[in-house]
């Protein structure tokens, strides 16, 4: 029986960041798309562990780019980073509400620098989630073990109490090797056709 669904954050229960945008805003100039998305990328595990802070991951991401980002403008790279990733799938809130009003327990895991966690636990939907394991928080990445151990043990859960959705393969695969059982996130409808199958409400 399942108790507990446990989310993902990014393209889950919001819609793809495309950190590409980001270049597109006139207040960062000179900025191509495909380039600072692969700059974006490459130390981007280390800043959602917090090993990072955002001073240095974006300077990071200037390196990789030839460039020199001044104060002014990693302001801007972290509020631009903050707004792609928080374009919501309503859907998806809905279906965590509905799930809680249910009776379910609601959890969230994610792979999240400091300054999206700090945004989303300001955010009223967030009040649904019964607990939230951000990465950045505890020192720890999808898909070690150790992040969905620490989201099981704050819930009260064995794993086969709980499934997760995320849309990476192998975070799903992660979670298995605990009992949780998984589903690789593609689209609303599909989700749906799962919990169907899990006689979730």
């Amino acid at each position: 029986m399942i108790k507990a669904v446990l989310f993902d954050y990014g393209n889950v229960l919001s819609h793809p960041g495309e950190p590409g945008r980001i270049a597109e805003s006139p207040s960062l100039k000179n900025l191509e798309a495909n380039s600072f998305c692969n700059a974006y990328w490459h130390g981007r595990e280390e800043y959602d562990r917090g090993s990072v802070n955002a001073t240095h991951y974006w300077d990071g991401v200037g390196k990789k780019l030839d460039r020199i980002f001044s104060t002014e403008e990693k302001e801007h790279l972290v509020a631009h980073d903050i707004a792609v990733w928080s374009i919501l799938n309503a859907e998806m809130l809905e279906w965590v509400s509905h799930l809680k009003k249910n009776g379910i327990t609601i959890g969230l895991i994610s792979n999240m620098p400091l300054e999206l966690t700090l945004s989303i636990r300001k955010e009223p939907w967030i009040d649904d989630f019964d607990h939230c394991t951000f990465s950045c928080e505890i020192g720890i990445v999808k898909p070690h073990r150790s992040i969905y151990e620490h989201s099981l043990s704050n819930l009260g859960l064995k794993g086969s109490e709980s499934l997760f959705i995320d849309d990476r393969k192998e975070n799903v695969d992660a979670a298995a090797e605990l009992g949780i059982h998984g589903h690789l996130f593609s689209d609303y409808d599909n989700l749906m056709k799962s919990a169907k199958e899990l006689n979730l409400p």
